[in-house]
């Protein structure tokens, strides 16, 4: 990095043209011969060293990792809503003798169906997009982490429903009837 900086800054000799200045030699396949005072690295050892790359980098793993959060929470929520939004038929179907853990398996039931089919809409229109994007767009699919995203999403959703459920075991059917 050494003769690196020296031929950037020009520190050799009195050489001051805008034509010496040099940022990198990058070359393909293998180099057999390298002065001494020159250093080989990696071209992505390169691009991890440049000045503010990994701060950018963790910037946007903060910003990626504070939208799950918050979109998981939305979920969540939204499944709870909709859930208490049919209290009413609930109570009615408690009047009618269908048991609260009937009720309650079908709530989670449906929630985990719903949750699957919006995760595997949601994969689809990324893995679509994807396809679409220009060559300049740099985008990486790993699936590990589509993976580990997937499943949270489907866990928090469940877990709306499961928060939901605990009020509607709750519900007295003449109230909620009228």
């Amino acid at each position: 990095m050494g003769a690196y900086q020296e031929i950037r800054f020009e520190t050799q000799g009195s050489q001051t043209s805008e034509k010496t200045r040099v940022n990198a030699i990058v070359t393909r396949g293998n180099v057999s011969k390298i002065p001494d005072d020159l250093k080989k690295i990696s071209i992505k050892t390169f691009i991890n060293d440049l000045p503010g790359y990994s701060a950018q980098v963790l910037t946007f793993g903060f910003m990626i990792g504070f939208l799950i959060v918050i979109a998981a929470i939305v979920i969540g929520i939204f499944i709870y809503v909709l859930t208490m939004q049919k209290a009413d038929v609930f109570g009615v179907m408690k009047a009618q003798g269908i048991s609260s853990r009937y009720i309650a398996n079908s709530v989670i039931v449906q929630t985990f169906l719903l949750a699957i089919i919006g995760v595997a809409t949601g994969l689809v229109g990324t893995l679509g997009t994807s396809l679409l994007l220009p060559e300049a767009v740099p985008f990486q699919v790993n699936l590990l982490f589509f993976l580990s995203i997937s499943i949270l999403m489907i866990v928090i959703a469940v877990l709306g429903a499961l928060f939901s459920v605990r009020t509607i075991v709750k519900i007295d059917p003449l109230k909620a009837i009228g």
